[in-house]
């Protein structure tokens, strides 16, 4: 697969994060004498977490000259996660990025994502956060005018976004988006689309 070791070497770190945690663990703070406690995601208290969010795409695809162009969507993403510890976490989930219209066709994308989440938290039940990862994407092109490339691009992507989200109370709170997933569609042009999402999340 084309991009198949972008997606290894994301396995590679997330595994080598894995086994360097429980080194850390052993560390106990001068303070208080206890040890850090790092979680694994085979470890029951792990997944913690489950939100959907939904907003405004963008698609980086060039426009072509004497067609209606519409680089606009609208996307949802279902995702679930998980933490190593309060600052590094682990996330997987859905993304549809909706459709756009270039060369008299729709454009459509949506994948599979995965993303290591580091947080920094903000008061009790908030925090602000950074994703870096890979996305499974799917880009279809349907229906264009003679000339036009059409088809079905498929492999993994890089990914990456920051946001925040608010806490209400201790299980929910209100999250906030800006994502980038880069897709390469059947032209064999490698772009990008951008999501920006509003949505709530259940902590459990």
């Amino acid at each position: 697969m084309r991009h198949s070791t972008l997606f290894a070497g994301v396995s590679v770190s997330l595994l080598l994060a894995g086994a360097a945690l429980p080194a850390f663990a052993q560390t106990a703070t001068e303070t208080t004498r206890e040890t850090t406690r790092y979680t694994m995601p085979n470890q029951a208290g792990f997944w913690n977490y489950a939100g959907i969010a939904g907003g405004a795409t963008k698609f980086k695809e060039d426009c072509v000259s004497g067609f209606n162009c519409d680089d606009k969507g609208t996307g949802l993403k279902v995702y679930a996660g998980g933490k190593f510890a309060n600052w590094l976490g682990l996330e997987i989930g859905y993304i549809d990025l909706g459709k756009g219209q270039f060369g008299g066709g729709d454009t459509k994308a949506r994948g599979l994502n995965i993303s290591a989440v580091f947080s920094l938290p903000v008061g009790q039940y908030s925090d602000l956060h950074a994703r870096a990862g890979s996305t499974y994407a799917q880009a279809r092109v349907t229906g264009t005018a003679p000339g036009f490339s059409t088809g079905t691009d498929t492999g993994w992507r890089a990914s990456g976004g920051v946001g925040t989200a608010i806490g209400l109370n201790r299980n929910w709170a209100v999250t906030v988006d800006w994502d980038r997933y880069n897709v390469e569609f059947p032209s064999s042009r490698k772009d990008h689309i951008d999501m920006l999402s509003a949505g709530v999340q259940y902590r459990y």
